[in-house]
C-alpha cells in the first residue's frame, strides 16, 4: 500500500535531482479495488504543488487533456 503524499514526494525528488524547470504530470489517479471499484487517489501529487492533469485511466489522454497540458507548459493550443 502506497505511504500517504508518496508520490508527490517521489516526482519532488525526481524534479529536484534533475534540475527540471518545466514539467506537468498525468496521473489516472485511480487504482481497482476488486470487484470493479476504482478507488480515487492522487497520493499526494496535489498538496505538494505539482503541475498536474488527472485524466481517466479508462479513456486515455483526452483533447481537454491535453490542451491542459500545453496551457501547463506555456504551449499554444
Amino acid at each position: 500500500w502506497p505511504v500517504c503524499n508518496e508520490r508527490g514526494i517521489q516526482i519532488a525528488d525526481y524534479v529536484r535531482e534533475h534540475n527540471i524547470q518545466r514539467y506537468a504530470v498525468v496521473d489516472d489517479g485511480g487504482y481497482e479495488d476488486p470487484p470493479h471499484n476504482t478507488i480515487w487517489t492522487d497520493l499526494g501529487i496535489r498538496s505538494a504543488g505539482h503541475p498536474v492533469v488527472f485524466t481517466d485511466g479508462k479513456v486515455g489522454l483526452t483533447r481537454l487533456d491535453a490542451a491542459k497540458l500545453i496551457d501547463i507548459l506555456g504551449g499554444k493550443t
